[in-house]
């Protein structure tokens, strides 16, 4: 015997201090009470949201450049952030922007074929103007440099530089919907976000494969189970937290409303596996019975 609830939330509900990225869903007093070796499993069934986010925002549009002196000395630590990016921009944009940004220091072309940036240094050498260095805050992908680049000092040259792998204005690749309190999940979903595979709170993701401006759609139309995960016994379930993240656990600052539903799922104690002891212990018994016999 199954009971299914379906519970249907919608961010536009939210309280004023919580974020279309960040909620707490409560969850009426009773409505799922878990008793005796009963349990229950969850799943999305359904999610919905307008893909009118932007994919660079104050959040990812930082760097630095660093210069020092004939001695490694640091003379000039300058601030730089996309302002006239903000949004979605192309490469062509965010090339114009970086050679205002960065005039009188060094020049940016962009390279069509290889879809990269070529950085080639401008400003006079001098004692204290040696050499010249970009340092990646927060918008690497926009500018072709991995994550693993993030802090680090590369130096831009009169020969020039180019970016180290091909640039991507595609920021916000993927949604992944993370519980991270309320429902006590068992231990049987893991991710290596941190480097190992750990427990992990990821319980939706959705591939961002539509323009902008269209609807981000996720129906379980044939019922299946990639999505379904059975809740640690309780005595009731209060609240849910919900947390959506992009493919790399940051949150889309700039994310609309969005609409999903929770399947809760009731099932009676599954005895297969105390039954199938049961008959392994019973053939045990059969064979030393047999055992004894012919000896």
């Amino acid at each position: 015997m199954t009971n299914k609830i379906n519970l249907y939330v919608n961010s536009s509900n939210k309280k004023t201090d919580e974020t279309t990225t960040n909620l707490k869903c409560v969850i009426p007093s009773g409505l799922l009470p878990s008793y005796g070796k009963n349990y229950f499993t969850v799943s999305i069934t359904s999610f919905y949201c307008y893909n009118t986010f932007y994919q660079m925002d104050s959040t990812n549009n930082e760097f630095n450049l660093i210069i020092r002196d004939t001695s490694d000395n640091l003379t000039q630590l300058l601030f730089f952030s996309f302002e006239d990016c903000i949004g979605n921009p192309n490469v062509y944009n965010i090339r114009d922007e970086l050679n205002t940004l960065l005039n009188n220091y060094c020049s940016v072309t962009y390279d069509k074929i290889k879809n990269v940036f070529l950085f080639t240094r401008t400003k006079a050498h001098s004692t204290t103007n040696h050499k010249i260095f970009l340092k990646i805050k927060t918008c690497g992908t926009f500018l072709g440099f991995s994550r693993d680049y993030n802090n680090k000092e590369i130096e831009i040259t009169e020969d020039g530089i180019y970016s180290y792998q091909p640039i991507n204005v595609i920021y916000h690749q993927q949604l992944l919907i993370n519980i991270d309190g309320g429902i006590p999940m068992s231990i049987n979903n893991l991710d290596n976000r941190n480097g190992v595979f750990k427990p992990s709170s990821i319980f939706f993701l959705k591939p961002l494969d539509i323009n902008r401006n269209q609807l981000i759609m996720y129906d379980n139309f044939d019922a299946n189970s990639s999505f379904q995960y059975r809740i640690s016994q309780i005595e009731n379930l209060n609240q849910i937290n919900i947390r959506i993240t992009n493919q790399d656990n940051e949150e889309i600052s700039t994310l609309g409303d969005w609409q999903l539903t929770f399947q809760f799922e009731q099932h009676n104690e599954d005895i297969t596996e105390r039954l199938l002891t049961q008959i392994k212990e019973y053939i045990s018994y059969l064979f030393i019975i047999i055992g004894n016999y012919l000896s």
